[in-house]
């Protein structure tokens, strides 16, 4: 949970220590439900203050001088535009993929879905089920690692759930999406 919140600690190394310490079983439930917890904080944090901060610009800024910013930084804004809209249109195959990722930003992942249109429903779910891969994964390879190189279907398991939540992520987008 920590994590979330400080973005230079290395989740990789915190899930693998869970597993060395509390086991297969419960470093992985430990670090999962800890990640989810605080990446749900974080989305809705940014949430919560990023549209007070958007109300405070529009009413502090007069008309002329919001006018001048967007002339200024016109490209910039189409970008991200476009990034949020992308988001907010792939969302839950986006956050989830990234979600999955152990060394992807996660900080920066649910501060930018709590700016946007993301559903809280859809960060939720995404946010759940990559970060349970991602921790069943680092989990797996910290509890024992001397046993993957002697048992190499650990990997081709993982890879196969990573499948299987993969599909199953996308049959939810088209579900809600």
């Amino acid at each position: 949970m920590l994590e979330s919140f400080i973005p230079i600690l290395p989740i990789f190394l915190i899930v693998l220590v869970n597993a060395q310490v509390y086991g297969l079983g419960l470093g992985f439930l430990f670090s999962w439900l800890g990640i989810t917890v605080g990446s749900y904080s974080v989305f809705m944090i940014s949430r919560t203050l990023g549209r007070k901060l958007s109300s405070y610009i529009d009413q502090r800024f007069s008309t002329k001088r919001k006018y001048q910013f967007m002339r200024k930084y016109k490209g910039n804004i189409k970008k991200s535009r476009r990034f949020f809209h992308w988001i907010e249109k792939r969302g839950f195959t986006v956050i989830f993929t990234l979600a999955c990722l152990p060394f992807a930003p996660t900080f920066l992942v649910n501060v930018v879905s709590g700016l946007s249109e993301v559903s809280k429903r859809t960060f939720f779910i995404a946010t759940l089920l990559g970060k349970a891969f991602m921790s069943f994964l680092v989990s797996l390879v910290g509890y024992d690692l001397f046993s993957i190189v002697q048992n190499p279907w650990k990997v081709i398991f993982t890879l196969g759930i990573f499948l299987l939540i993969w599909i199953g992520g996308k049959r939810l987008e088209m579900r809600y999406v």
